[in-house]
Parts: structure tokens; C-alpha cells; sequence
């Protein structure tokens, strides 16, 4: 059904996107440079952050009200704890099924497209302007 359809869509979203790799190296990274915050944050974040991206994917395949109802079967599993059946390392079960279930207040994509525009373009052009009025008015310093 629906459900099976989404933990699969979930687990090829962790081998497309390599989660594995990822995550092993953000551990392996954390142990060679114990101390470093951003590398101890990282081995909390990181996990969370990869079952929500495989998430997003089978909720898109599958639906959010499937994905979350196979993220409850699976917490219930018989025999299991709930970390086991759903293999998190730092993902709440909980966190994951309310943010595929709340209403979204997307950005529609034209604006989003030019706001990430702008935001990646703003300082290049920036620059360029401050090249060509330096250029085209230098300092000097016999002016005053």
C-alpha cells in the first residue's frame, strides 16, 4: 500500500543522496578533531537532517499522511524499541511525523527563485558596481 511505498521511497532516498557516506564521514571528522563545536554540532544535526531530506522525498511519492503512518507502525513494531524499527540516531519520530502532517506556508516558487536569486547574485553585482565606479572615479588623494 501506501505505506510500504513510502519507507521505500525513504530508503532509496538515503542510497540516491549517499546519506551513508555522510554521515560516516561526520563522524569519522568529530572523532580525528574531538573539540572542534561545529563538528560535535554536526554529529547531532546531520542525522536529523538526512531522515527529514529522505523524508520530504517519500512524502512526496507517497503522500505525508502515508509517510507518517508508516513512521507510527514502525514505532510500534512488536519486539523492537522505537529507535530500532525506525533506525534514528538523533531523529525524534515525533518531530518527523508532525512536520509532514502541519500545513505548510510555502513560497511560491517564481518568488523563492528570485529571492534565492538575490541573495546569491546581491553581493557579486555588489562588487562588480564598486569595481567599475573605483575604476571609472579613483581615489586620489590630492583631492580634498
Amino acid at each position: 500500500g501506501p505505506e510500504l511505498r513510502a519507507v521505500l521511497a525513504h530508503e532509496r532516498a538515503h542510497l540516491k543522496g549517499r546519506h551513508h557516506l555522510l554521515l560516516t564521514w561526520v563522524r569519522l571528522l568529530n572523532t580525528a578533531f574531538p573539540g572542534v563545536p561545529l563538528l560535535r554540532a554536526a554529529t547531532v544535526d546531520v542525522p536529523e537532517l538526512v531522515e527529514w531530506a529522505a523524508d520530504d522525498r517519500a512524502a512526496r511519492e507517497a503522500g505525508p499522511h502515508a509517510l507518517a503512518h508508516a513512521l507510527g507502525v514502525m514505532a510500534t513494531a512488536r519486539g523492537r524499541s522505537p529507535e530500532v524499527a525506525l533506525s534514528v540516531s538523533g531523529a525524534c519520530p515525533v518531530r518527523r511525523v508532525r512536520r509532514q502532517v502541519r500545513p505548510r506556508h510555502a513560497v511560491s516558487g517564481v518568488v523563492g527563485n528570485v529571492g534565492a536569486a538575490l541573495v546569491l547574485l546581491l553581493p557579486l553585482v555588489l562588487a562588480v558596481v564598486a569595481t567599475i565606479m573605483n575604476v571609472a572615479s579613483p581615489y586620489c588623494e590630492c583631492v580634498g
